[in-house]
């Protein structure tokens, strides 16, 4: 009996030091062909997002997916040491720049076109998202689908967020409205995919002012074509994130979000004014910026609001809001030389909105009768 178990054990230690052998040989064999990221070696996780199982790795794990934007933001500040704190209000840092580089990371991840019912990156969602398999299931989760990758997209770009090389002084910035200030850069890192669309928009929104008056039209401050723009901008970033598979209330409030950043300003102190539908957390990262209060911000505030409203009373959301639709739309209400068309008060914020900066720069106003707003006309004609 006792010769048995010894002879047992003996051929067991045989076979764990034969496993041991061939398992060695099968790993040095492989070393060069297992990527860091294959799927059959990567440590995943299977979790809930918004009603959908998804796959999280090493990589990307879920304390990242549910980390609140503060939480993101102040982490963010931490790889920046606090240099988007500071009063320098453009950081030297063009949109086209801000634009590209969240693009770097972007294009390499699934992106809907609900327009044409297509998507890019197919096969790295249905990875991702174990219940999704079929087109159909894509466009019914549309919008949780677009909060996962724009999560997903800023914890990647958050690792290179030095490359943009805040401070340089070497930028080809050739208007104010081509820089990027601290709080728009905080936001937009934290909703990357709005950001890209409403960065996106400002290009679109040039070209359709220079279309309708003259070349570099969109340079022009304070007229009829600078509130061109600022409504057509407001109309293309909404659907751009709509064509995107945003849901139409978060496009409408995010479009808000950024251009009303766009109007912030270093003012020095804790008493600036500090528009409340903007999110409270970018408040604590930015606490000496204020909104910039000088007619022409009033201006483009209300210009800004009339062209989220004209989208938003578009019927068919996204059927009717393809770029032809969306001019179409704008140029009806600057045709011919109407004074109807525009208002030329030179004291826009008492006049309509009673001094109150916070509700102009906080809510939607006007809609498809609400003329432009205009500071000086002057010198333009239509």
């Amino acid at each position: 009996m006792v010769k048995h178990k010894l002879l047992k054990f003996i051929q067991m230690k045989k076979n764990i030091l034969l496993m041991v052998c061939f398992l060695g040989l099968f790993a040095c064999d492989n070393e060069k062909s297992v990527l860091p990221f294959d799927s059959d070696t990567e440590v995943s996780e299977i979790i809930e997002f918004k009603g959908l199982q998804i796959r999280v790795d090493g990589n990307f794990s879920k304390e990242n997916l549910f980390q609140s934007d503060e939480e993101f933001a102040q982490d963010l500040q931490k790889e920046l040491n606090s240099n988007l704190r500071g009063g320098n209000e453009s950081l030297e840092i063009s949109n086209e720049e801000f634009k590209a580089f969240i693009w770097s990371e972007y294009q390499n991840l699934p992106r809907l076109n609900v327009s044409e019912k297509s998507i890019e990156h197919f096969d790295i969602l249905k990875k991702d998202f174990l219940d999704i398999d079929n087109m159909d299931k894509v466009f019914e989760n549309s919008g949780t689908i677009v909060d996962f990758y724009s999560i997903k997209l800023r914890n990647t770009l958050k690792l290179k967020i030095k490359e943009l090389n805040f401070g340089k002084k070497n930028r080809s910035i050739t208007s104010e409205d081509d820089s990027a200030n601290a709080m728009e850069i905080s936001y937009g890192l934290s909703h990357p995919a709005s950001a890209y669309a409403m960065l996106l928009a400002s290009g679109d929104a040039n070209n359709m002012t220079d279309s309708k008056f003259f070349p570099d039209a969109h340079l022009i401050q304070d007229v009829k074509i600078n509130a061109y723009r600022h409504a057509s901008w407001n109309m293309i970033g909404v659907h751009h994130m709509l064509n995107g598979g945003m849901f139409k209330n978060d496009a409408i409030g995010k479009a808000r979000d950024f251009a009303t950043l766009h109007e912030m300003i270093y003012v020095g102190n804790t008493n600036g004014i500090k528009p409340s539908a903007i999110p409270t957390w970018i408040y604590g990262l930015h606490v000496n910026w204020g909104l910039n209060t000088a007619n022409a911000n009033a201006m483009d505030l209300s210009n800004n609001s009339v062209g989220r409203s004209l989208i938003d009373d578009m019927t068919g959301w996204l059927k009717s809001s393809s770029l032809t639709k969306i001019k179409t739309a704008i140029d009806a209400k600057v045709v011919g030389t109407s004074s109807s068309n525009y208002r030329y008060s030179l004291t826009i914020i008492s006049t309509y909105h009673g001094n109150n900066w916070d509700a102009l720069a906080s809510n939607r106003f006007g809609g498809t009768s609400t003329p432009l707003y205009i500071i000086n006309v002057d010198y333009i004609t239509l």
